[in-house]
């Protein structure tokens, strides 16, 4: 028996995912579903970093140094998850906490 409270289920196919993008386009432009809580980590792009002079890369790299939080740890530290799109999501507070994800 299906749950009346629940939305019916989406066909797999072009037309699905285009009802389901709507659906969460509107979710999201409501407000009812922040735009942090969706990622989509397979669309990244890859940079050369350059450098106007030797200046501007030690003022660059100045920025880069962080020391190991976790050097005197009697533990290591690692979070694993099944999807992108949950790394995604993960990521920032795994970086600011200094554990691979």
């Amino acid at each position: 028996m299906t749950d009346p409270r629940l939305p019916e289920p989406v066909e797999k196919s072009d037309r699905g995912y285009r009802h389901v993008q709507d659906r969460v386009k509107k979710l999201r432009r409501s407000g009812r579903v922040p735009y942090g809580w969706i990622a989509d980590a397979t669309r990244r792009g890859y940079h050369v970093d350059t450098f106007t002079g030797s200046g501007d890369f030690l003022r660059r790299m100045a920025g880069v140094y962080r020391g190991d939080l976790w050097s005197q740890s009697r533990f290591y530290v690692e979070v694993w998850c099944e999807s992108r799109s949950i790394a995604g999501v993960i990521q920032d507070t795994c970086e600011e906490l200094a554990v691979s994800l």
